[in-house]
């Protein structure tokens, strides 16, 4: 309740915290009411079942809904025989109806599963939120990655709305200093609905931080955003190379970039023609580990690719003494 002003529902606010000091009073104000209130007098109880207890003006409701015709109860209020038919008939003919249903629908209840669906398919193409390793704070179902000011949102507005709900009760309730009804100024926090500017990078944008086990889940190709993170990018290339060497490969020699540095299986005793390199793209470390070929003896070589960018550039390089590349 006491979120509502600070999320601006001002008009609910002020009468809410009206009505909550109203209920702290009535057991010295109406002590007969508070009574009828302990026993559980203001609600209604349409079954047996446990916490099913709905409000009086909740059931008459539901007991409308099931007298109405198609037309529904347009108009009925003008034509007093009907409505005085209606208010005597009404609930007679919502207990009949609800006889009826109890006879004749014996089996079980299926409820939509339309909600839980969606949820399971958003988690399934956006990754388990719960693994996430990122500070950021996240919409779970877009994975929209929220900026600084809805996060300093998250974090005050609790302390936000405690200081302006003791400030209405002691300046308008209290005090008395001036009507409730006068302006509650709003505060217009920045809110996860509200449209935020393009200031965070475009690999948040679309993807967003997660952990990289043996034992997570394998995204879909309609995840494969996930690779725009950079971090999610480096950990995923840590990982496979940690993977690779713990595998054997006889007769082959495989070697791995980590960073700046290149692991290689069996383990070489000099690598300094590969590593360190500052070398961040494939295109340039291709052509590298051609020359590192052919400086340790290797006369063809062969590069496979679909990135024509590395062809051009493999192409392009005359200085590496081989027979064929």
């Amino acid at each position: 309740m006491k979120l509502l002003s600070s999320l601006d529902h001002t008009n609910y606010a002020r009468w809410l915290y009206l009505h909550n000091r109203d209920e702290a009073s009535l057991q010295q104000c109406h002590p007969d009411l508070y009574a009828e209130f302990c026993a559980g007098n203001f609600v209604v109880y349409k079954s047996k079942h446990c916490f099913s207890a709905i409000p009086i003006d909740q059931t008459h409701e539901q007991n409308n809904v099931l007298v109405k015709g198609s037309g529904g109860a347009v108009g009925l209020t003008e034509n007093s025989v009907a409505f005085r038919h209606w208010m005597v008939a009404g609930p007679e003919i919502s207990r009949i109806l609800e006889q009826f249903q109890k006879i004749f629908n014996k089996g079980p209840t299926f409820r939509s599963t339309r909600g839980s669906d969606s949820l399971v398919t958003t988690l399934e193409d956006l990754g388990n939120p719960f693994m996430e390793m990122s500070g950021d704070l996240l919409i779970i179902h877009t994975n929209d990655v929220m900026p600084q000011e809805v996060v300093s949102t998250v974090r005050n507005i609790q302390k936000l709305s405690q200081e302006q709900y003791d400030t209405f009760v002691a300046e308008r309730l209290l005090s008395c200093n001036g009507p409730v009804t006068n302006t509650m100024l709003k505060n217009k926090l920045p809110r996860f609905s509200t449209p935020h500017p393009k200031s965070v990078s475009k690999d948040k944008l679309k993807s967003s931080r997660r952990c990289v086990t043996a034992d997570a889940t394998i995204l879909s190709n309609r995840n494969i955003d996930f690779l725009r993170h950079s971090d999610n990018k480096l950990e995923l290339f840590n990982f496979l190379t940690a993977e690779v060497r713990k595998g054997t490969y006889p007769s082959k020699e495989i070697c791995v970039t980590h960073g700046q540095n290149v692991m290689s299986v069996p383990e070489r005793n000099d690598i300094s023609n590969v590593a360190p390199c500052s070398q961040e793209e494939a295109d340039t470390r291709i052509s590298l580990h051609d020359k590192d070929s052919a400086d340790r003896g290797y006369r063809k070589v062969l590069a496979t690719t679909v990135d024509s960018d590395v062809a051009l550039c493999i192409g392009n390089i005359n200085k590496i003494d081989l027979d064929e590349l």
